[in-house]
């Protein structure tokens, strides 16, 4: 499998990171609670970018073919009050492994993948790919590009890889 650790990434077992940024790296359950817990105000998910697509190549990381449908989407978790950056997060979903219902409820931007993935009732697990920290780049927004905290996981339904997510949080948070 291809490794799904940033170039210039380094592993969170290396760089030093306090208990709360380990935590969050580590969170295993539906994210934007947790991020509305360490905000202290409801989050709001803001839709970036969003295309339904057929896979220009082969994307190993989940397991799919060049051609397999598929929507790139992009998102920002923000303080519904504060304005503040709390998580950019790119996803890659499947339809056919997820449902086209689900993927409706998550195209429509008003909800999070992972409280549309809890209330569906689909098995899913998640597979933690890699955490550590980003050093920057132009791959980055703007307010994430001196380096951020970052993780890469795969949500898996009935056993298969349906989602892969890359999510980023500022270093202060």
């Amino acid at each position: 499998m291809k490794t799904a650790r940033p170039a210039g990434g380094i592993d969170a077992s290396a760089a030093g990171l306090t208990p709360q940024q380990r935590d969050i790296l580590d969170y295993e359950s539906t994210i934007t609670t947790r991020m509305e817990v360490i905000a202290g105000e409801p989050v709001d998910v803001i839709l970036l970018k969003q295309e339904r697509l057929s896979l220009p190549r082969d994307h190993p990381l989940v397991d799919a073919k060049q051609g397999e449908d598929a929507v790139v989407r992009e998102v920002e978790l923000r303080g519904r009050n504060s304005r503040r950056l709390l998580i950019h997060a790119r996803a890659l979903l499947l339809p056919a492994r997820i449902g086209e219902d689900e993927t409706r409820q998550i195209m429509d931007g008003t909800a999070g993948i992972g409280r549309v993935l809890a209330r569906s009732g689909l098995p899913t697990t998640r597979d933690v790919l890699w955490t550590g920290v980003e050093q920057g780049g132009p791959d980055l927004p703007p307010a994430l590009a001196k380096g951020c905290l970052a993780r890469v996981y795969q949500i898996l339904v009935n056993g298969r890889p349906a989602i892969l997510i890359i999510e980023r949080f500022p270093r202060d948070i």
